[in-house]
């Protein structure tokens, strides 16, 4: 009988390095699925609403104080109409963002990491504070 130059763990025995790397490994794929599974829920779809609403706000807010030195013009009172229609707009998107009851852990870590990175916390509304909160409520 010869012996074979190739060891047990090349052959497909697992060895200790394996296991080791496995449990990284799973949880970087499942990292990898968790996120894509996130993506494809409503509240990657709250979020782009947001994002779109607060976008257009803020260049509506950016719109009339530009024209501010002239507040009897037809163009200031169309901008402070825009001003106050696409602020509702926002409010509204916030709110639906801030209610929304998160499906899994994914979906509540996606809406707190996106309210980090998005919100002043310092003007966030009693009644919206109080719909977020109910939010993880079951």
């Amino acid at each position: 009988m010869t012996k074979s130059k190739t060891s047990t763990n090349a052959l497909g025995s697992p060895s200790r390095r394996l296991f080791l790397a496995a449990g990284p490994a799973a949880a970087v794929f499942a990292g990898l699925h968790n996120k894509a599974a996130a993506e494809g829920s409503p509240i990657a779809g709250l979020i782009e609403r947001h994002k779109a609403a607060l976008e257009a706000f803020t260049e509506a807010c950016e719109r009339e104080d530009a024209l501010s030195h002239d507040k009897e013009s037809a163009a200031y009172k169309q901008a402070d109409d825009d001003w106050n229609r696409l602020g509702e707009a926002e409010s509204d998107a916030l709110t639906a963002l801030l209610a929304h009851k998160a499906a899994n852990l994914d979906e509540a870590r996606t809406k707190a990491q996106y309210m980090l990175e998005t919100l002043d916390f310092e003007i966030i509304i009693d009644d919206k504070l109080d719909a977020f909160l109910r939010s993880f409520l079951v």
